[in-house]
C-alpha cells in the first residue's frame, strides 16, 4: 500500500544539519554544505565520459566573468548552489518538473540573499555565463560528433578550451577558495 508523500521533506546535510527543504530560511545555509554536496554531484546526469562536477562548472562559469563587478561573479558561483539540496536535473527535462523548478528558485532566493546578491536571481547576465560554459564542457567531456547542442556564439578562446576536469576534493577546494576571496571583498550595502 502506498504511503502518503512526506509534506516536511528534509535531508542531512554535510555539516550533519537537518535541512527542511519547505521552511528552508538563510540561517539553514552554509557554503561548506554547498561546496561539498556540489563537488559531489557530476553534471549532464553522469553521462561524460569524466567526472565534471556542478562545483567546478560555477568555479569555471565565475572566472569567465573578468572585469565584472565582484557581486556578479559571486552570483554567477551561487547560481546552482541549490543543487547542493536538491540535486540537479538537465535542463531540457526540468520544465516538466514545475514544483521542483519552484523549489529551486525559492532555494536560490535564500542562498541569494544570505550572501547578498539577491537581485541577481534568475539575472539573464548570470545565465549568459552558464551558458559560455556548455561548449568548452561539451568539447572536453563527450566525443565528437557534437550534434545537438546549441552553443552561445562566443569567439574568446575560452569557447574551445579544452580541460581536464578536477578531482571532487579539488573542485570543493576550488569552490570555497573563490567564494572567500568574492565574499570577502564584496561591497557592503548600507541598510537604509
Amino acid at each position: 500500500m502506498p504511503t502518503a508523500p512526506n509534506l516536511n521533506p528534509w535531508v542531512t546535510t554535510y555539516s550533519g544539519k537537518q535541512f527542511f527543504f519547505l521552511r528552508a530560511t538563510k540561517d539553514d545555509i552554509y557554503i561548506e554544505d554547498i561546496a561539498h554536496g556540489l563537488s559531489n554531484i557530476c553534471r549532464y546526469v553522469g553521462q561524460c565520459h569524466k567526472n565534471y562536477s556542478v562545483a567546478e562548472h560555477c568555479v569555471r562559469a565565475a572566472q569567465l566573468a573578468i572585469g565584472q563587478p565582484v557581486e556578479l561573479k559571486l552570483a554567477i558561483l551561487l547560481h546552482d548552489a541549490s543543487e547542493a539540496y536538491l540535486n540537479d536535473i538537465p535542463g531540457l527535462v526540468k520544465p516538466l518538473f514545475t514544483e521542483y523548478v519552484d523549489l529551486e528558485y525559492y532555494l536560490t532566493y535564500i542562498i541569494y540573499k544570505k550572501y547578498g546578491v539577491s537581485k541577481y536571481v534568475g539575472d539573464i547576465v548570470v545565465k549568459l555565463y552558464d551558458k559560455r560554459m556548455l561548449q568548452p564542457e561539451v568539447l572536453s567531456l563527450f566525443p565528437a560528433p557534437h550534434i545537438g547542442w546549441e552553443f552561445v556564439e562566443d569567439h574568446s578562446p575560452h569557447a574551445t578550451t579544452i580541460f581536464n576536469p578536477w578531482s571532487h576534493k579539488q573542485a570543493e577546494r576550488e569552490y570555497l577558495s573563490m567564494f572567500k576571496r568574492l565574499y570577502h571583498i564584496k561591497p557592503v550595502r548600507k541598510k537604509l
